[in-house]
């Protein structure tokens, strides 16, 4: 055999180890001769016997040798007859026979000495190549040792009986003969061999299913071994002349040619590895077998070629010379050319090989765009083939590139060259221009490819991809329904492409239709395995969006672990991506304080890794959209922080936002649609976004699920983004806006009604006369009743058409005689409205039968507003709404959440705050325009006696706060005691104080004993001692300690301070409290703000000095504020709209008392009128 020939050999069992998808799996079957190449842990000198050995010692105990030299001459050629080939097994049955099976048992243990012996370093190269699966005829446990020092590079499953094959999975390592000491009988007796194929079927047929399904070698068999013999007789008698090669690995140089001509006519294929050791090499066996080994592993390893690249050590700020410019272009040419071959059949590339070449190929495109972007020789080729790598590489094209390419396009357009090259650059520049969002430069640049790309099929392919994820971007899905169907499919990456891209039309079943088919075209195709796993893992990811298991024939377990699986590299990106940002976020800024005492000096550790950051999240981004995928729900969670890093990478950012709406996730779109991003995002593109939304909202129709992705997005989390953006837009697009949502709130799905709710809650900041002008059918007519939209319109004045408001006035009234209490209100909200701006007496007795019937003594009841709602209606004469009140005040009692059976949840805190909301607006502390009542003894005792058995009565919540019970009733206990303060201070006017202050003490006693705050009453007790200053100190503390939670509190209390001296001589100026709110954290002045807007109405402060004073605080707040909020944060634009709000309604109580506007007042409210913000703005248009 010529040494060509056992290369062949070798090499084919190489490359099957290497790449077993694509050239077939191998097997392995190892023999007692492969032994020999284990480490004794004895003398050095000492091996594992071969079966003849084995043989001679069970020959020399079943016949001694004899003491006659002529009989010892019988008895050595008997020796070498019985221990030889086939007559070994016969032996063994003499030995059993004539002692028994224990006997044949420890000698076979005593003779291999398995304790005695370790695996040798052949072993564990050996066994760390991918063989498919490794049989042994072998006792020893050599190999079970070598699975233990290498699983970490190849873990096998050991099969030690037929009982371990069902459920096994490869590799595997399947003892055939038994195993030391625990599997016996250990096969060996000529019976153990006739029986075999009876007793030990399942492993015969393992055996003859590898050689069916895999190459099998047989390694440490020698031609004439039992073993050997006997197996190639059994799998013969199975398979006969389909018997596939088998090949039998050895140094084979002394085998006759009658012998090799046996063998070969029974399928066996001798690799006679004997040549590649010298004869003189010592012991020659295992430098042979290390040899073959080697050339084996050699072949393991891929030839990495980046350590071929030229010009390795630059920078792009690196030039070469004049003279070697050329020879540049052509060795980068020649090196980027392999490169780019090598890649191209993989989908994406593992992240360090990406790395590798993206980081080198960028810095050399730089320098290439450098050099040529301004001369008239191009190297189109080497253009090319880098922009391939390039993009394979995601990399973002960066803006200065991005000009030179431009100007390498015109000067190629303008040679007419190869129409390749420009495609692939137009391409490149295409799809950076879309994620950039720059429409114009995309638009200009897709009409160039068109021309260029409809020449070549591959490229035309491209440009429809390309154009199809433009539509996708712009929810155009009628567009893209038609493009997808353009799309050829002469590939399995594009017929993958095209089912993902199907996928983002939600037309999963096309999509998986073809993925089936695609599955069934991977199974028959053969490639190496880094190419199948690339696409099996790229056909997993597509099939996993909209099916939540994963069947067989897309499983990628098995090939999850090569590193160009697709999947694979998708999620190592992911977590790449946390893990940056995990460094990012820990290390930005570390303060390392000095270990010596009394030392002031720390110091500051920057993270250096701003850079990586920013450019794995482009890689992320790029990664998704290369593919074709919509966003899986694990990657969208990342798209929040992925965004901070890249949104002011270009002014433009349609794309990203639209690509958030994309990943249909409710929690990330809430994360990235702040008012933060969107304050930093042009009204343009809030506008085009806006515009793109409505389109497609308007494709769903009442049956669809709300909560079901059909058109890119469910209605669902459109209607999430909507309000958020309409808000910063004009008043046209809340008008469309709630044209669609009058549609859907008539849908009926119990999600979507809070959803509603709560965009109600968002865009009624931008509610005013032309929207409410505009929208009269949807708000008195078309909206769903359950959201009382006019409710929203309240305090709004429009001009009703003359035409339809009898319509629907008469629509308002038929709901407000509706039995059902939603209906009802919903026909009051649109009467209140109807008669606030249009009143028409035709009507006035409708109204008044509608709600008071027949009942003047008791108020009509609605569980949509405070009681006083009724005075802004008709009603009959003989009611007194001060009576009314009166009774209601002394009837109604608070919702108790202590039961005798123990605590309930119901709304006991909610009960306690609207009855101490009712009492303050019919109280004369309040300036709300309605009937009052006057406290009398009577209602003073009842509500206090009330109250106070109410606290003993529950106050056993606040033992305990497993279910947040302690909070809710420490919050209700304040609330009683704001009331016992209002009442204290009516008390007061009313002159009642003597008679009611014992009960007063009594409930603050209470409180106190509850550890509840009394401040409200504390400062009615001072400042019923005139302890004036006192009150306004303990109240500064209060708001300076930032304690919110009794804010309420301390506010009620002054405002019955300033109530009751009015008109006091002393001086009491709140002027150092104003002119400290700039100081205070936003946080906390947001809040303040809210609970002045009341305070700021009392008469007290309308005084010149006054004025000058609040006007110089809030303009000064204003300033600051602005500035934080145009810049999106959060905290600043509540601080700034609540400031502007408090300004108005003191603006318009100033202008109310008559006494006059400072200078100061009217800048400041020219200021906050000029506030560009369509909320603030919208402030002043309820004037």
């Amino acid at each position: 055999m010529s040494d060509n020939t056992v290369y062949s050999y070798i090499n084919d069992i190489a490359q099957r180890l290497k790449e077993p998808r694509k050239y077939g799996d191998v097997s392995l079957m190892i023999g007692a001769g492969f032994s020999k190449n284990a480490q004794s842990k004895g003398m050095a000198s000492m091996q594992p016997p071969n079966w003849s050995e084995l043989a001679e010692k069970m020959y020399e105990e079943l016949y001694p040798a004899p003491l006659e030299k002529q009989e010892k001459e019988e008895w050595n050629r008997q020796r070498i007859i019985k221990t030889s080939g086939k007559n070994v097994t016969k032996l063994a049955d003499e030995y059993i026979a004539n002692f028994d099976r224990n006997k044949i048992n420890n000698l076979i243990e005593q003779s291999i000495a398995d304790e005695m012996f370790a695996p040798g370093e052949l072993h564990k190269r050996l066994l760390k190549l991918h063989w498919s699966d490794i049989f042994t005829t072998n006792y020893d446990t050599l190999l079970e040792q070598t699975v233990d020092m290498i699983y970490r590079e190849n873990n096998y499953e050991i099969i030690y009986s037929q009982n371990d094959l069902p459920g096994s999975i490869k590799p595997r390592i399947i003892k055939l003969h038994g195993s030391i000491p625990q599997v016996k009988p250990y096969i060996i007796s000529d019976e153990d061999y006739r029986t075999y194929p009876d007793k030990y079927s399942a492993l015969v047929n393992t055996v003859q299913q590898a050689m069916l399904e895999t190459r099998l070698c047989l390694l440490g068999f020698s031609g004439d071994d039992p073993n050997f013999q006997s197996w190639l007789g059994w799998l013969r008698d199975n398979m006969g002349e389909y018997c596939p090669t088998i090949y039998l690995i050895g140094l084979y140089e002394k085998l006759s040619a009658p012998e090799r001509k046996l063998l070969e006519n029974k399928g066996i294929t001798i690799v006679d590895i004997s040549g590649l050791v010298s004869r003189q090499e010592e012991n020659r066996h295992y430098q042979a077998i290390s040899e073959f080994v080697g050339l084996l592993e050699n072949n393991q390893s891929e030839k990495d070629i980046y350590l071929e690249r030229p010009y390795q050590n630059v920078d792009i700020f690196w030039q070469p010379k004049e003279a070697e410019k050329e020879e540049y272009f052509e060795k980068l040419k020649n090196y980027s050319h392999k490169v780019e071959k090598l890649i191209d059949p993989y989908i994406l590339l593992p992240e360090e090989k990406r790395v590798k070449y993206a980081d080198y190929f960028l810095k050399h495109f730089s320098v290439v765009l450098k050099l040529v972007h301004n001369q008239e020789k191009v190297p189109e080729k080497l253009i090319l083939t880098i922009i391939k790598i390039l993009r394979k590489c995601l990399v973002v094209l960066e803006d200065k590139n991005a000009e030179y390419l431009e100007k390498v396009t015109e000067k190629l357009i303008e040679k007419n060259s190869q129409i390749e090259t420009l495609c692939e650059i137009l391409l490149y520049l295409a799809e950076m221009y879309r994620i950039d969002g720059k429409k114009e430069l995309y638009d200009a640049c897709m009409e160039k490819s068109e021309v260029y790309c409809n020449k070549i099929p591959y490229y035309k392919n491209e440009y429809l991809i390309e154009k199809m994820k433009n539509c996708i971007s712009l929810f155009d899905y009628e567009e893209a329904k038609t493009l997808i169907e353009k799309i050829e499919t002469p590939s399995f990456e594009y017929r993958v492409k095209k089912a993902a891209l199907y996928k983002q039309l939600s037309k999963n079943d096309i999509a998986d239709k073809i993925l089936s088919e695609c599955s069934a075209d991977l199974a028959q195709m053969k490639l190496s395995d880094e190419i199948y796993a690339s696409y099996l893992g790229y056909l997993n990811l597509c099939y996993r969006i909209g099916n939540w298991e994963i069947t067989e024939e897309y499983s990628d377990k098995k090939y999850y672990d090569n590193s160009y699986n697709t999947r694979r590299i998708i999620v190592d990106q992911r977590e790449k991506l946390e893990q940056v940002f995990f460094e990012k976020d820990r290390k930005k800024e570390e303060k390392i304080v000095p270990f010596s005492l009394n030392s002031n000096k720390s110091i500051t550790v920057f993270y250096s890794g701003e850079n990586a950051c920013y450019k794995n999240s482009f890689v992320f981004i790029l990664g998704i959209d290369r593919l074709c995928l919509p966003m899986f729900s694990d990657q969208a969670r990342l798209l929040p922080r992925v965004y901070d890093e890249i949104m002011n990478s270009s002014e433009y950012t349609y794309w990203k936002m639209a690509l958030a709406v994309r990943t249909n996730q409710e929690k990330v779109i809430n994360q990235i649609f702040t008012r933060k991003t969107l304050l930093n995002i042009t009204d343009l593109e809030k506008q085009c976004l806006f515009d793109k939304l409505i389109d497609v909202v308007k494709l769903y129709t009442e049956k669809d699920r709300y909560d079901e992705k059909k058109y890119f997005a469910s209605v669902k989390n459109i209607l999430n983004v909507l309000p958020r953006l309409v808000v910063f837009i004009d008043d046209a697009n809340i008008i469309t806006f709630l044209g669609i949502l009058s549609r859907f709130s008539k849908k009926e799905d119990s999600f979507i009604v809070g959803d509603i709710k709560k965009i109600l809650q968002i865009i009624s900041t931008r509610f005013n006369g032309n929207i409410a002008n505009a929208c009269q059918n949807i708000i008195f007519s078309e909206f769903d009743a359950q959201y009382h939209l006019a409710s929203y319109f309240n305090d709004v004045s429009f001009e009703i058409y003359e035409e339809d408001v009898e319509l629907f006035y008469e629509k308002a009234l038929r709901a407000s005689l509706n039995e059902n209490t939603c209906e009802r209100d919903n026909g009051l909200s649109c009467l209140l409205v109807l008669w606030n701006n249009k009143p028409l007496e035709k009507y006035r007795n409708d109204i008044v039968t509608a709600f008071w019937k027949n009942d003047k003594d008791t108020l009509p009841t609605t569980e949509l507003y405070y009681p006083f709602i009724w005075e802004e209606l008709p009603y009959p004469e003989s009611v007194d709404f001060s009576k009314l009140y009166y009774t209601y005040l002394m009837n109604t009692e608070y919702v108790k959440s202590v039961t005798p059976t123990g605590c309930v949840g119901n709304n006991s805190y909610g009960s306690v705050r609207d009855y101490f909301s009712f009492f303050y607006s019919t109280s004369k502390i309040s300036l709300r325009k309605c009937s009052k009542v006057i406290l009398n003894k009577e209602l003073a005792n009842t509500i206090l006696t009330r109250s106070y058995d109410f606290i003993i009565h529950e106050k056993s919540l606040l033992k305990d706060n497993f279910m947040g019970e302690k909070d809710k009733c420490e919050n209700k206990f304040l609330v009683i005691e704001e009331l016992v303060a209002l009442i204290y201070c009516e008390a007061i006017q009313n002159q009642l104080i003597i008679d009611v202050y014992p009960l007063i003490e009594k409930i603050k006693t209470a409180l106190s004993d509850c550890r509840i705050s009394t401040i409200a009453i504390d400062i009615l007790e001072m400042t019923e001692k005139n302890k004036l200053e006192e009150c306004v100190d303990m109240f500064e503390n209060i708001i300076l300690t930032k304690n919110k939670k009794l804010y309420s509190s301390v506010f009620t209390g002054i405002q019955c301070l300033v109530f009751l001296k009015e008109n006091c001589n002393q001086n009491v100026s709140f002027e150092k409290f104003f002119s400290s709110i700039k100081y205070l954290d936003i946080e906390y002045s947001k809040t303040l703000w809210i609970h002045l807007t009341p305070l700021l109405k009392q008469p007290f402060f309308v005084k010149e000095e006054t004025q000058r004073y609040i006007t110089v605080s809030i303009s000064k707040c204003i300033d600051i504020y602005e500035d934080l909020a145009s810049q999106g944060e959060r905290y600043y634009l509540d601080g700034l709209y609540n400031c502007v709000e408090a300004l108005h309604q003191y603006y318009k109580s100033v202008k109310t008392t008559g006494t006059g506007e400072t200078d100061e007042l009217k800048q400041c409210v020219e200021k906050a009128r000029k506030i560009k913000n369509y909320e603030i703005a919208n402030i002043w248009s309820y004037e």
